[in-house]
């Protein structure tokens, strides 16, 4: 390998951790206010209305939350694979061929960890099955 191609080869692999930091921060930033819209959507959650519910009704109202979640991961993660890189075209750099942009772990993981509304739900779910609730 010559020095030139060494050169290159650093400068795209450069552009590629910086483009997969774009990528993660914008995924992540999309989960957080997207489960943030969500929960205001759903209104603030009431432990005393949760306890009033059956378990069979509580079980459906998470599952339907994570129906909901998985279809807006899908459509949004979607979405976001059509944004185009500020990076893209620079000493080559395609942004198209970057794996990352095919997978969203960062979106998923804020889009589910900062749901108050369904972390409530599992937890108020989880405390009826439970010996030493939480």
């Amino acid at each position: 390998m010559n020095a030139a191609t060494l050169k290159r080869e650093l400068v795209i692999r450069g552009l590629k951790i910086a483009d997969m930091g774009y990528v993660g921060t914008g995924h992540f930033l999309t989960g957080f206010f997207l489960s943030r819209f969500i929960d205001n959507l759903l209104g603030p959650f009431d432990a005393e209305l949760e306890k009033k519910k059956s378990t069979l009704h509580v079980m459906l109202e998470i599952i339907y939350l994570l129906w909901v979640n998985a279809v807006v991961l899908y459509v949004v993660k979607n979405l976001l694979e059509l944004l185009p890189s500020p990076l893209d075209g620079i000493a080559g750099f395609e942004h198209a061929r970057l794996k990352e942009i095919k997978s969203a772990p960062l979106l998923a993981f804020a889009l589910l960890y900062y749901q108050t509304d369904l972390q409530d739900k599992l937890k108020a779910m989880y405390n009826r099955f439970a010996t030493h609730p939480k």
